[in-house]
């Protein structure tokens, strides 16, 4: 049976995390990693550590990977790990992923020109 860890990793595009994942996320949520996954026990805090790892990688640039040209979005792993949060109880985490909406604040004057 997989462990709570393999599970994780199990997640699109987490596999390449482990480090950020052992040394971040599992200890942050109160995880061991070495336990074995059981969906109805474990599934929401999975759900949630993926979310972790889904907002930290979102939070880089896109990147491609190999020779195929897979492109991963940011806004792609932002959106997933939003919706993780949503949908496994903690929708404060969700909101603080949303882009802020800044105030425009023009200065100066428009020149019409026809």
């Amino acid at each position: 049976m997989a462990t709570v860890r393999d599970t994780i990793l199990a997640f699109p595009a987490l596999d390449e995390c482990e480090e950020y994942l052992e040394k971040v996320v599992l200890p942050n949520r109160s995880l061991d990693g070495a336990v074995e996954y059981t969906p109805s026990k474990d599934m929401k805090s999975v759900n949630l550590a993926a979310a972790d790892m889904y907002a930290m990688i979102g939070n880089n640039p896109d990147f491609t990977e190999n020779k195929l040209s897979v492109t991963w979005s940011s806004v792609d792993f932002l959106k997933t790990a939003a919706r993780l949060y949503r949908q496994n109880g903690e929708p404060e985490k969700a909101e603080e992923l949303q882009p802020k909406k800044r105030p425009i604040r023009l200065t100066g004057r428009a020149k019409y020109t026809s």
